[in-house]
């Protein structure tokens, strides 16, 4: 998912991306190896619209943002040195299993016809 804001983050459009409620160690320890530790937003519980105003420039640590209420996201790009594979249908998943490389963490919203492929970028 993007918020499109300012264009200056990835592209032309700074995005982010919501990660889940309450989003598995599994995955939180995948995107710690990977990302640098200040790109987590809080976005208000039950949305994926961030708490901060200013979010492209408001990345915190995960500790800082993580709650039982809220949701979690991720800044996508140079801030957080993460790639987003938005694979919204059964389609692309199985097409993204054939052609895409192995991902550093996968997530997605408990259905077949979703998912995330998170890659770390060798550059911006």
């Amino acid at each position: 998912m993007c918020f499109h804001q300012r264009p200056d983050v990835v592209g032309r459009y700074p995005c982010a991306v919501r990660l889940k409620v309450n989003p598995t160690m599994d995955i939180l320890s995948q995107l710690n190896k990977i990302c640098d530790q200040d790109a987590y937003l809080e976005l208000k519980p039950k949305s994926k619209i961030p708490v901060a105003s200013d979010w492209p420039n408001q990345g915190k640590y995960l500790d800082e943002v993580i709650s039982a209420n809220g949701n979690l996201g991720l800044i996508l790009g140079s801030t957080s040195g993460i790639l987003d594979i938005d694979l919204d249908c059964m389609e692309a998943k199985a097409l993204a299993d054939v052609i895409l490389p192995v991902p550093h963490a996968v997530f997605d919203r408990g259905s077949t016809d979703s998912g995330h492929y998170l890659y770390q970028a060798s550059s911006f």
